[in-house]
């Protein structure tokens, strides 16, 4: 439910439901994934990052987790945290494949629309599966006014 509410953009219900789920079990590192990205998206940046932490230490190394740390620190506006995430990432990826489209993530926290554009066309070139989000997850909301993310969702068939 937590994770639909926050497709939804509905914060409130969506930390609800998490936390909920947290007190059954604090290990859930999924939940605490999303909710770390309800309180990015709620402006609660330094809460997400604890949150976003604290997933990251339950699973270390997980591309989602950090690139969503990269997104709240570069909004919080934490600029050398941000560039470490993608130190962090460009390391990680010389072991296993990590999806252009996590990089794509931070450089929109960034408001680096170029190189975000320029990364999730690598993740097309990828086809990469990340990118049947680009319609619902809000961090995405940044790039709405740009013709270059409709043409995406519609080469991606995700329009008509």
């Amino acid at each position: 439910m937590g994770w639909a509410f926050y497709f939804l953009r509905q914060y409130d219900q969506a930390e609800v439901q998490l936390r909920k789920t947290i007190e059954l079990d604090t290990n859930f590192v999924f939940v605490r994934f999303v909710l770390g990205q309800v309180l990015t998206q709620q402006g609660r940046y330094e809460e997400a990052i604890s949150e976003l932490d604290l997933a990251l230490s339950q699973s270390p190394d997980l591309p989602s987790i950090l690139s969503a740390i990269g997104y709240a620190s570069a909004l919080l506006g934490n600029k050398p945290k941000t560039l470490e995430i993608l130190t962090k990432l460009g390391d990680l990826e010389t072991k296993r494949y990590v999806s252009p489209y996590e990089f794509a993530l931070v450089h929109i926290g960034m408001d680096d629309k170029d190189e975000a554009f320029a990364c999730l066309e690598k993740a097309l070139d990828d086809h990469s599966s990340w990118l049947i989000w680009i319609k619902m997850e809000p961090t995405f909301d940044r790039l709405r006014s740009d013709p270059r993310l409709a043409a995406m969702a519609l080469r991606l068939g995700l329009a008509s």
